[in-house]
């Protein structure tokens, strides 16, 4: 989904749900005055320009889609906000060793049944062929002041 697209009605018709900023707050009051808070995936900012506003926390809002963020900017809060880009490359899947072998750690939360159901439909695909794909990763990176 392009949040783009949507993000001026998304500013416009979301509201903050106040028992979620309830629990957020006392989570921010229960680590004490030098609070510093990011949001991962922070939108058009409501949740966290609330929550800087109403505890005084420290607060930094990330998401990858420069248009909610760019509606959070317009609000000219404290909170600092910062695009993150998506990293994808291209993959080529020819066996299915390395997820047999569960190599990648999500796939440790798949059930056991699910799992063998989608490792037989994977080996089945890749008998007709490799499977051709991309890789995303998100790589956030932050430092102590």
């Amino acid at each position: 989904m392009d949040f783009d697209l949507i993000a001026s009605e998304y500013a416009r018709h979301r509201k903050i749900m106040l028992p979620v900023l309830d629990g957020l707050r006392d989570f921010v009051a229960a680590i004490g005055h030098k609070a510093a808070v990011v949001e991962l995936g922070s939108g058009t900012g409501n949740y966290i320009i609330a929550l800087a506003e109403s505890t005084g926390c420290m607060a930094w809002g990330i998401d990858c889609a420069k248009g909610m963020l760019a509606q959070a900017v317009s609000r000219g809060s404290e909170v600092q906000f910062a695009i993150v880009e998506r990293i994808g490359h291209t993959v080529r899947v020819t066996n299915a060793a390395a997820y047999a072998a569960k190599a990648y750690s999500a796939l440790n939360f798949i059930s056991g049944k699910a799992f063998e159901r989608g490792l037989r439909r994977l080996e089945a695909d890749l008998a007709t062929g490799p499977i051709h794909g991309t890789r995303r990763a998100l790589m956030l990176w932050g430092t102590k002041r």
